[in-house]
């Protein structure tokens, strides 16, 4: 979460989809996690997995998925089909490739 001001919310999400661990930005902020959302991230990982592997074969590793939505980005990085994936809400206006980067470094990837 302080890697970046513009990180709002991140999430150590299994394989399986459960949240393992999540950290929201203190303070005020425009994004505030639905409630229930920790029991949806299955489908998303699952998803996520699954674009991954079919490129991954064709371009290499994925390193960073986005989705862009009105307001904010939701990011993953995935970390195995055995471990996941570390998610993260950002602002818009977010330096993705700088966050990823140094998010990838901090967990040695």
């Amino acid at each position: 979460m302080n890697l970046d001001h513009s990180i709002l919310h991140a999430s150590l999400i299994g394989a399986n989809g459960n949240v393992i661990v999540q950290e929201f930005k203190t303070g005020a902020t425009a994004f505030q996690s639905p409630k229930g959302i920790e029991n949806r991230y299955g489908h998303w990982v699952r998803m996520m997995q699954g674009m991954s592997k079919e490129v991954d074969t064709i371009f290499g590793r994925t390193e960073l998925i986005t989705i862009v939505h009105q307001g904010f980005g939701l990011n993953a990085i995935p970390l195995g089909d055995e471990v996941g994936a570390l998610a993260f809400v950002t602002e818009r206006s977010a330096n993705l490739e700088y966050i990823a980067t140094r998010i990838r470094r901090v967990i040695g990837i």
